[in-house]
């Protein structure tokens, strides 16, 4: 069998454009062949070993998507982001069943553990594999910019590329971008320091606003040079805030449908009320804060190491298996799980859990000076053991002093019944 993988790309737009797709013509094991050119009754070509498409919701692309599993073709889809609970289940133009109930191909690489774990309660159960996001990839090691005590604390403010999805959603995101503009306007410095907002609106937010946006395009490169300039992301909900999480900056999330999130956040802004108290944290960044938005990101994107890796091997082992079968004369199955790992089932700590910074008012946790505190242990047993050889001693003279005491008491009780005794019959 040839170790290189023929690889057709189901899309007719986003080649070009996508990330995705395009670090794959990187990879020496991966032929891409581009499907670009087809229509409902475009013939798949016959010597592709797989298709990957990240388009799945409308025609041609969900007839091909079926035509290739009956014809024993592997279909790798690809989520390109985050589930959006109201394009999920709140969206006038998305189908019944549009997505991912169920997933059409063969196997879904999913971005992450929770997304796996919701698309397999909608019945998707030997589906998913957990490979990350590779167009984040870039994003892994990233920090925070240092930051000037001149310079002010920049805090962007973005909308998705769809703002909403009826008429109310996308008010409701207006009248959420003019509470903010109208408190940032009254609150120049927040805590001492100089906050100013950076506005990124999509669908004309910022014309309606009156505010510059910055923002070139939608491909995610632009967004990506801008995380790196700020300090604080607010965002409707949206893959951005995975972004803002690589980045190392308190994310908040701005939502006044106050909708259910498949993906939350550590801050949340669904009314004006909360604007005050979210701005003043986000620009502390307290430590249990930041740790919870750690605990989210490595839930809801498999980060840890870079994804493009893990697609690799999951598209290798389809393609083996495929060939496999095909030889054996059998009709096409894969596994429950190509990608699964003993290290999987287990969400590693995080780095940021530290109980020095996590509980400074506590002075116990800033001792990091192993000898002095083995000392100290060695002392505090010591004490231990001497407490409880006293403990004994009073419980014993204790004990004593109980008994004693019972018989006096019993003696005097005893004189008194006699004593009412004798007085009763006189």
């Amino acid at each position: 069998m040839s170790n290189c993988s023929i690889v057709g790309i189901l899309d007719k737009d986003g080649y070009s454009q996508t990330k995705l797709y395009r670090s794959l013509g990187d990879i020496s094991s991966i032929e891409v062949v581009r499907l670009n050119y087809y229509g409902s009754e475009y013939s798949l070509p016959k010597n592709v070993d797989i298709i990957l498409t990240a388009q799945h919701y409308e025609e041609p692309e969900v007839g091909l998507i079926i035509k290739a599993v009956r014809q024993d073709i592997p279909v790798l889809i690809l989520a390109d982001g985050i589930l959006e609970f109201r394009n999920t289940w709140h969206n006038p133009l998305m189908s019944a069943g549009r997505l991912f109930q169920p997933v059409l191909g063969h196997k879904i690489a999913t971005i992450g553990r929770s997304q796996t774990r919701i698309l397999e309660s909608w019945g998707n159960l030997g589906k998913c594999e957990t490979v990350g996001l590779p167009r984040l990839d870039s994003y892994l090691n990233r920090r925070p910019r240092i930051r000037r005590p001149s310079e002010p604390f920049k805090v962007l403010v973005t909308t998705a590329k769809k703002p909403g999805f009826t008429n109310e959603q996308v008010d409701q995101v207006k009248q959420s971008l003019l509470d903010l503009q109208k408190w940032f306007n009254h609150n120049p410095v927040v805590e001492g320091m100089e906050v100013n907002p950076v506005w990124r609106l999509t669908e004309g937010l910022d014309i309606e606003l009156g505010v510059r946006s910055q923002i070139a395009d939608l491909s995610g490169q632009e967004l990506s040079a801008v995380l790196e300039k700020v300090d604080a992301l607010i965002t409707t909900p949206s893959t951005s805030m995975l972004e803002g999480m690589l980045q190392g900056i308190p994310v908040a999330l701005l939502d006044y449908t106050n909708s259910p999130h498949f993906v939350p956040a550590a801050w949340s802004i669904t009314c004006s009320s909360h604007i005050p108290s979210i701005l003043k944290e986000i620009v502390q960044q307290p430590a249990t804060r930041m740790l919870y938005q750690d605990t989210i990101l490595h839930d809801a994107l498999e980060c840890r190491s870079p994804s493009i890796d893990r697609l690799q091997t999951l598209i290798s082992r389809m393609v083996d298996i495929s060939r496999r079968q095909k030889l054996e004369g059998k009709e096409l199955v894969f596994p429950d799980k190509i990608l699964w790992k003993r290290d999987s089932e287990f969400h590693f700590p995080e780095e940021r859990f530290n109980m020095k910074t996590l509980f400074p008012e506590h002075p116990t946790f800033s001792q990091m000076d192993t000898l002095k505190l083995q000392v100290e242990i060695e002392h505090l047993k010591r004490w231990q053991l001497q407490s409880e050889d006293k403990m004994k001693d009073l419980k014993i003279a204790l004990e004593g002093m109980q008994s004693s005491r019972f018989w006096q008491l019993r003696e005097k009780w005893l004189a008194l019944k006699r004593l009412l005794r004798f007085v009763k019959y006189q």
